[in-house]
Protein backbone atom coordinates (compact mmCIF):
# COMPACT_ATOMS: atom_id res chain seq x y z
CA UNK A 1 0.00 0.00 0.00
CA UNK A 2 2.94 2.38 0.42
CA UNK A 3 3.60 4.76 3.24
CA UNK A 4 0.93 6.73 5.08
CA UNK A 5 0.74 10.42 4.28
CA UNK A 6 1.59 12.51 7.34
CA UNK A 7 -0.97 15.08 8.43
CA UNK A 8 0.15 18.70 8.25
CA UNK A 9 -1.26 22.18 8.81
CA UNK A 10 -1.44 22.98 5.10
CA UNK A 11 -2.82 19.59 4.05
CA UNK A 12 -5.49 19.80 6.77
CA UNK A 13 -6.39 23.34 5.71
CA UNK A 14 -6.80 22.32 2.07
CA UNK A 15 -8.88 19.28 3.00
CA UNK A 16 -11.03 21.13 5.55
CA UNK A 17 -12.04 23.78 3.03
CA UNK A 18 -13.41 21.36 0.43
CA UNK A 19 -16.73 20.54 2.10
CA UNK A 20 -17.76 24.16 2.77
CA UNK A 21 -16.72 25.05 -0.78
CA UNK A 22 -18.87 22.27 -2.27
CA UNK A 23 -21.84 23.21 -0.11
CA UNK A 24 -21.44 26.88 -1.08
CA UNK A 25 -21.57 26.00 -4.79
CA UNK A 26 -24.60 23.75 -4.26
CA UNK A 27 -26.40 26.48 -2.31
CA UNK A 28 -25.69 29.05 -5.03
CA UNK A 29 -27.10 26.75 -7.69
CA UNK A 30 -30.16 26.07 -5.54
CA UNK A 31 -30.87 29.78 -5.07
CA UNK A 32 -30.19 30.75 -8.68
CA UNK A 33 -32.34 28.03 -10.27
CA UNK A 34 -35.22 27.68 -7.79
CA UNK A 35 -38.55 28.42 -9.50
CA UNK A 36 -36.72 29.53 -12.65
CA UNK A 37 -38.78 28.53 -15.73
CA UNK A 38 -35.65 27.95 -17.81
CA UNK A 39 -34.50 25.28 -15.34
CA UNK A 40 -37.74 23.32 -15.32
CA UNK A 41 -36.11 20.37 -17.11
CA UNK A 42 -32.50 20.72 -16.00
CA UNK A 43 -31.21 21.40 -12.51
CA UNK A 44 -27.41 21.83 -12.48
CA UNK A 45 -25.48 20.48 -9.53
CA UNK A 46 -21.91 20.07 -8.32
CA UNK A 47 -21.80 16.89 -10.41
CA UNK A 48 -22.11 18.96 -13.58
CA UNK A 49 -19.36 21.52 -12.96
CA UNK A 50 -15.76 21.49 -14.12
CA UNK A 51 -13.26 21.25 -11.29
CA UNK A 52 -12.11 24.83 -12.00
CA UNK A 53 -15.28 26.16 -10.39
CA UNK A 54 -14.88 23.89 -7.38
CA UNK A 55 -11.20 24.78 -6.92
CA UNK A 56 -11.99 28.50 -7.08
CA UNK A 57 -14.43 28.06 -4.21
CA UNK A 58 -11.81 26.11 -2.23
CA UNK A 59 -9.45 29.04 -2.85
CA UNK A 60 -12.03 31.56 -1.60
CA UNK A 61 -12.59 29.55 1.56
CA UNK A 62 -8.84 29.21 2.14
CA UNK A 63 -8.52 33.01 2.04
CA UNK A 64 -11.05 33.18 4.88
CA UNK A 65 -9.48 30.36 6.93
CA UNK A 66 -7.72 31.66 10.05
CA UNK A 67 -5.11 28.88 10.04
CA UNK A 68 -3.75 30.25 6.75
CA UNK A 69 -3.85 33.97 7.56
CA UNK A 70 -0.03 34.13 7.46
CA UNK A 71 0.19 32.33 4.11
CA UNK A 72 0.33 33.78 0.63
CA UNK A 73 -2.44 31.80 -1.11
CA UNK A 74 -2.95 32.01 -4.87
CA UNK A 75 -5.29 30.51 -7.46
CA UNK A 76 -4.17 29.64 -11.00
CA UNK A 77 -0.60 30.61 -10.15
CA UNK A 78 1.55 31.10 -13.28
CA UNK A 79 4.78 29.10 -13.21
CA UNK A 80 6.68 29.47 -16.45
CA UNK A 81 4.36 28.55 -19.31
CA UNK A 82 2.04 26.56 -17.04
CA UNK A 83 -0.41 27.29 -14.24
CA UNK A 84 -0.91 25.61 -10.87
CA UNK A 85 -4.45 25.33 -9.48
CA UNK A 86 -3.50 26.37 -5.93
CA UNK A 87 -0.21 27.70 -4.56
CA UNK A 88 0.59 28.68 -0.98
CA UNK A 89 3.65 29.60 1.04
CA UNK A 90 4.29 31.17 4.47
CA UNK A 91 4.84 34.93 4.28
CA UNK A 92 8.34 34.54 5.75
CA UNK A 93 9.35 32.28 2.88
CA UNK A 94 9.94 28.55 2.75
CA UNK A 95 8.94 25.74 0.46
CA UNK A 96 5.70 26.36 -1.43
CA UNK A 97 2.77 23.95 -1.44
CA UNK A 98 1.36 23.25 -4.90
CA UNK A 99 -2.03 21.68 -5.58
CA UNK A 100 -3.56 20.34 -8.77
CA UNK A 101 -7.15 19.11 -8.75
CA UNK A 102 -9.46 17.03 -10.88
CA UNK A 103 -11.72 14.02 -11.08
CA UNK A 104 -9.92 10.90 -9.93
CA UNK A 105 -8.23 8.80 -12.58
CA UNK A 106 -4.83 7.16 -12.25
CA UNK A 107 -3.29 8.92 -15.29
CA UNK A 108 -4.62 12.31 -14.13
CA UNK A 109 -3.10 11.91 -10.65
CA UNK A 110 0.27 10.71 -11.98
CA UNK A 111 0.46 13.34 -14.73
CA UNK A 112 -0.47 16.27 -12.52
CA UNK A 113 1.93 15.29 -9.73
CA UNK A 114 4.71 14.88 -12.29
CA UNK A 115 3.88 18.33 -13.65
CA UNK A 116 4.26 19.80 -10.14
CA UNK A 117 7.56 17.95 -9.56
CA UNK A 118 8.89 19.37 -12.81
CA UNK A 119 7.75 22.93 -12.06
CA UNK A 120 9.09 23.08 -8.51
CA UNK A 121 11.30 20.23 -7.32
CA UNK A 122 11.72 21.74 -3.84
CA UNK A 123 8.06 21.90 -2.93
CA UNK A 124 5.23 19.91 -1.45
CA UNK A 125 2.95 18.52 -4.20
CA UNK A 126 -0.69 17.59 -3.70
CA UNK A 127 -3.52 16.33 -5.83
CA UNK A 128 -7.09 17.08 -4.75
CA UNK A 129 -9.18 14.29 -6.23
CA UNK A 130 -12.94 14.48 -6.71
CA UNK A 131 -15.17 11.41 -6.85
CA UNK A 132 -18.65 12.07 -8.16
CA UNK A 133 -21.66 9.79 -8.39
CA UNK A 134 -23.76 9.69 -11.50
CA UNK A 135 -27.44 10.19 -10.76
CA UNK A 136 -28.16 7.07 -12.84
CA UNK A 137 -25.67 4.93 -10.89
CA UNK A 138 -27.72 4.65 -7.72
CA UNK A 139 -31.15 3.24 -6.99
CA UNK A 140 -33.11 5.28 -4.51
CA UNK A 141 -31.40 7.87 -2.36
CA UNK A 142 -27.60 7.70 -2.41
CA UNK A 143 -25.61 7.68 0.81
CA UNK A 144 -22.02 8.56 1.64
CA UNK A 145 -21.27 4.85 2.00
CA UNK A 146 -21.89 4.32 -1.71
CA UNK A 147 -18.84 6.42 -2.53
CA UNK A 148 -15.68 5.57 -0.58
CA UNK A 149 -12.62 7.51 -1.81
CA UNK A 150 -10.28 5.77 0.65
CA UNK A 151 -11.30 2.36 -0.73
CA UNK A 152 -10.87 3.54 -4.34
CA UNK A 153 -7.36 4.74 -3.56
CA UNK A 154 -6.38 1.69 -1.51
CA UNK A 155 -7.66 -0.67 -4.21
CA UNK A 156 -5.87 1.33 -6.89
CA UNK A 157 -2.55 1.11 -5.05
CA UNK A 158 -2.97 -2.67 -4.89
CA UNK A 159 -3.02 -2.91 -8.71
CA UNK A 160 0.67 -2.96 -9.75
CA UNK A 161 0.25 -2.32 -13.48
CA UNK A 162 -2.78 -0.08 -13.65
CA UNK A 163 -3.16 1.58 -10.25
CA UNK A 164 -1.57 4.44 -8.38
CA UNK A 165 2.17 4.02 -7.91
CA UNK A 166 2.91 3.89 -4.14
CA UNK A 167 6.47 5.03 -4.85
CA UNK A 168 5.09 8.31 -6.24
CA UNK A 169 1.88 8.90 -4.30
CA UNK A 170 0.77 8.58 -0.69
CA UNK A 171 -2.52 9.14 1.05
CA UNK A 172 -4.13 9.14 4.48
CA UNK A 173 -7.67 7.78 5.02
CA UNK A 174 -8.29 10.81 7.25
CA UNK A 175 -7.95 12.96 4.14
CA UNK A 176 -10.68 11.03 2.31
CA UNK A 177 -14.38 11.79 2.65
CA UNK A 178 -17.72 11.69 0.90
CA UNK A 179 -20.65 13.98 1.61
CA UNK A 180 -24.31 14.10 0.68
CA UNK A 181 -25.56 17.34 -0.85
CA UNK A 182 -29.17 18.25 -1.55
CA UNK A 183 -29.05 20.26 -4.73
CA UNK A 184 -31.49 22.07 -7.02
CA UNK A 185 -34.83 20.39 -7.51
CA UNK A 186 -34.26 18.48 -4.24
CA UNK A 187 -31.83 16.27 -6.11
CA UNK A 188 -29.46 14.42 -3.81
CA UNK A 189 -25.85 14.10 -4.90
CA UNK A 190 -22.95 12.34 -3.27
CA UNK A 191 -19.51 13.82 -3.81
CA UNK A 192 -16.26 12.33 -2.57
CA UNK A 193 -12.88 13.96 -2.29
CA UNK A 194 -9.38 13.02 -1.19
CA UNK A 195 -6.07 14.78 -0.83
CA UNK A 196 -3.09 12.83 -2.18
CA UNK A 197 0.56 13.78 -1.77
CA UNK A 198 3.31 13.34 -4.32
CA UNK A 199 6.62 11.75 -3.32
Amino acid sequence: MGQLMQKSKVASAIFDMVEPALRFVAHDLQVLTANRPGNKDFHPSVLDLYETTLVFQVYRHMLMYSELRDYDVRWEMPMGAKYVDLWMRPLGGGEPNLVEAGDFTVPKVHDDLEKLRTLASKSHWYFLAFFRTNKDDTKGEPSEGQLDPAKYIKDSMAMPKYGLDPSKVEYNPEYCRSIRIVGPGERTDVVGYALLKGL
